[in-house]
């Protein structure tokens, strides 16, 4: 059994490859662009803000603990499962 995946002429094959880039391009470009906008957006206001990110980096274990504690009741059953 010689190769269970047909292969296509080289010319067919590239003709497809240049279609799907020129479809993916644009679309990549814009995710792309997003992101970099968002982390722009995102370190803007850090520093409008004036995050100490040290102080963030070494209290990360405190805010993530603010979180399970507001998801317990009092008689310390969770809310959220």
């Amino acid at each position: 059994m010689r190769g269970a995946i047909a292969r296509l002429p080289e010319r067919q094959l590239n003709a497809l490859l240049a279609a799907y880039g020129k479809e993916t391009g644009p679309r990549r470009r814009a995710t792309l662009l997003g992101f970099v906008a968002f982390l722009l957006c995102a370190l803007a206001a850090a520093w409008i803000v004036e995050v100490n990110l040290p102080m963030l980096f070494n209290r990360l274990g405190v805010f993530t603990s603010y979180f399970d504690r507001i998801l317990k009741l009092d008689s310390g059953a969770r809310v959220w499962t």
